[in-house]
């Protein structure tokens, strides 16, 4: 349930923010735990006394749909307060519509700052969009257009005398989609392009009332140094230690019942269970039907439920306002909410790697979800527990080091395992069956280690033998193979074209691969054609008729964390003035073509190519649709596998991102088309590294007739 303070109960700073005067638009920001909800259902109270209609009611826009859910408990009490998803609210009050490609659904932001920057200021006090008073919680989770269109809203409705008074929550720390949430600088940004901002007053939280001392300094020490800060957890509670234990997946009891007992010890305290792995969907459902199975045949009083984002349905179903609910979300949906006891199962399907900061945010959020005990656990095989193998995950013994938003070093996560075991208990208990079978392993491990240390070396060497020999084989291998291509490249070079040097060079190089094969022969058909010995092949565009010449390859290398989309912005706005195509297509080697689709849409959306006022982006196709001189044009975001059209331009993305075993079937095929084809001008855009990537060096190896052009820009 949750736990809503009193006006008597608010701490000082709290009572500052509830006072503040209703016609100061505010920012309010703080770390989880400090009451930025709690804040916004208390002024929205406030505001609901002072509205001049008394039918009218004050917004409560959020992003999160979980959070509607459990906020819009406590607000429905006053008929004063609507709790809504900002997406819904203005889906009613607009004639915009989601855009969807079937799969996922997102919302057209770049449609609405259009519609409100074409009206006048009457046209806006006309549509009446917001009411004077309206609250954006979770504010970090909405783009940062949405802040450019409040400026807007703001602005023109000022000009007019309209007083409109918007309050921001937010907490950049609970931005877990870097690449399509705001961080604080953004929203002041976005304010800022009117002298909007300069009527907000900015408030800050700073003291931690949710959780208890033990699981606040735990949580802590996985904040990654964002703006908002770490809250001031010296006035919480004392409480527990978070524990540690271990079990073998979703649907092992050892789990189940550790969270139905826990629920059943403590019926009045709410249990939430959250999944931080990122495809997390199925562990979900698993778990869900693993509690549910097990409090039906133990016929137990327990509610047990759960929400995915795919399960749009379910959102209704919620209730946390019942203390025998038992709630299993995924980390994305826990932001904003809070119970009394948080399960956090198999944290080590975390693969710990370069997005260790990444996780290290993702799990400070969750953590701070547990008011009074939380439980991590980890996964564990059959054999390793009959080993007595109880490994702790690497995410929560690994140390970072990165630098704040002041450019300080920070720690991040725990040294070792020393120190995280003084921040946590651990459950490595065994049962009496389990510990004969550990004591009978360790006699085992012991008698083997009586082997003398030259039995031991000699396998060893062994060993290496086999290896060096594996290798040598492979090396000697690729040499022949090389070999074999330079000869035939030399003889292509040097020989005449005639049916026995055909018959020759194609039996030459028969123990090659198709691809290198395809090479060569390409290149000794275009000999034999220049020489007269073959037909030349004509190959004309439908529209033009013109011939076409043989492939230009351009590789650009390009510097700038945002070098290769603005060197793919100038490609497009160049290839519309000298080139005149209508279809240029974005191939996407490595990169998932939606997530290509998505930035480049972007870009386009805020006219940075300056190429013309009416992007249409359609997410189904992948095709972004615009005008430009009249004529209508499409941008085409294509994987490797699709249908390319040889005859219009091409751009390539993502030679960064291969390594050499990836070169190999589509991509493979892709690669030397883009040699064969009769394409017209293909660039390919390519960070500027001091290394060259697998992809580069294996076009210059594949690429010697002088068509590959390399040119760099810096931005």
């Amino acid at each position: 349930m949750r736990h809503f303070p009193k006006n008597t109960d608010l701490s000082d700073e709290q009572k500052i923010i509830y006072s503040e005067h209703l016609d100061k638009a505010l920012l309010i920001t703080g770390p989880p735990g400090t009451g930025k909800t709690v804040m916004a259902i208390m002024r929205a109270l406030r505001m609901g006394k002072e509205m001049e209609d008394v039918n009218a009611k004050v917004p409560i826009l959020m992003h999160n749909k979980t959070l509607y859910e459990f906020t819009s408990t406590q607000a429905s009490v006053n008929k004063n307060i609507k709790v809504q998803t900002l997406m819904s609210y203005l889906l009613q009050r607009t004639n915009l519509r989601m855009l969807s490609d079937g799969q996922n659904i997102s919302f057209p932001w770049g449609q609405l700052y259009r519609m409100i920057d074409s009206k006048n200021p009457d046209e806006i006090k006309k549509l009446n969009l917001f009411p004077k008073f309206v609250i954006l919680d979770e504010g970090q989770d909405f783009p940062k257009t949405l802040w450019k269109v409040i400026s807007n809203i703001w602005m023109k409705l000022r000009s007019v005398d309209v007083n409109f008074v918007p309050s921001i929550m937010a907490d950049e720390n609970q931005a877990l989609n870097v690449d399509e949430n705001s961080t604080i600088d953004d929203i002041r940004h976005g304010l800022s392009t009117t002298d909007c901002f300069g009527s907000f007053k900015e408030s800050k939280l700073t003291k931690n009332y949710r959780n208890t001392k033990e699981i606040a300094a735990f949580a802590e020490k996985f904040y990654v140094g964002n703006q908002t800060e770490k809250a001031d957890s010296s006035q919480c509670r004392s409480g527990v230690k978070p524990k540690l234990f271990w079990h073998r997946g979703y649907k092992n009891n050892r789990l189940i019942e550790r969270i139905v007992n826990y629920k059943k010890s403590n019926p009045n305290k709410s249990v939430g269970v959250i999944i931080v792995n990122r495809n997390s969907a199925s562990r979900v459902k698993t778990l869900f039907k693993g509690i549910e199975n097990y409090v039906k045949i133990n016929k137990l009083d327990i509610k047990v439920q759960y929400y995915l984002s795919s399960d749009r349905q379910r959102i209704q179903a919620l209730d946390f306002d019942n203390p025998k609910t038992i709630t299993v979300i995924t980390r994305q949906s826990c932001k904003g909410l809070e119970f009394d006891c948080v399960f956090v199962p198999k944290i080590n399907d975390l693969e710990y790697d370069n997005l260790g900061f990444e996780y290290s945010r993702d799990l400070y959020v969750v953590f701070h979800r547990a008011r009074d005990q939380l439980f991590i656990t980890a996964g564990i095989s059959a054999d390793e527990e009959k080993d007595n193998i109880f490994a702790v995950p690497p995410i929560l013994k690994n140390h970072l080091k990165t630098r704040d938003y002041r450019g300080k070093t920070i720690d991040v996560g725990f040294r070792d395992e020393d120190e995280l075991l003084s921040y946590i208990d651990v459950d490595r208990n065994l049962d009496r069956e389990q510990r004969s079978k550990a004591e009978e392993i360790l006699k085992q491990r012991q008698r083997e280690k009586l082997l003398s240390d030259e039995n031991i070396e000699s396998k060893k060497e062994q060993v290496k033998e086999n290896s060096s020999s594996i290798k040598l084989k492979a090396q000697q291998k690729n040499i022949r193979i090389q070999k074999i291509y330079n000869a035939a490249s030399l003889f292509i070079e040097k020989k005449k074209w005639t049916i026995a040097n055909d018959k020759l060079l194609r039996e030459s190089i028969s123990a090659l691969g198709g691809g290198d094969q395809g090479i060569l022969l390409a290149k000794w058909e275009r000999k034999g054609q220049k020489d007269n010995r073959l037909p030349k092949i004509k190959i004309a565009s439908k529209k033009t008729k013109k011939k076409i010449k043989s492939p230009l390859l351009e590789l650009d290398f390009v510097t700038g964390s945002d070098g290769t989309f603005l060197r793919l912005l100038d490609i497009i706005k160049e290839t519309l003035l000298f080139d005149d195509h209508e279809i240029i297509q974005i191939i996407s080697s490595k990169k998932k073509p939606k997530r290509v689709f998505k930035k480049v849409s972007n870009l386009l959306t805020n006219n940075k190519a300056g190429i013309s006022d009416a992007i249409m982006p359609d997410m189904s196709s992948n095709m972004i649709h615009f005008f430009y001189k009249g004529r209508k044009r499409i941008i085409k975001i294509i994987s490797p596998n699709d249908e390319v059209d040889w005859f219009k331009k091409i751009i390539l993305l993502g030679m960064e991102d291969l390594k050499s075993e990836d070169i190999s079937g589509d991509i493979q095929e892709l690669l030397l088309n883009l040699f064969l084809k009769p394409a017209h001008n293909t660039c390919i855009i390519h960070p500027n590294t001091d290394e060259e990537t697998p992809g580069v060096k294996y076009m210059y190896e594949k690429n010697d007739d002088g068509n590959l052009i390399k040119r760099y820009h810096e931005y």
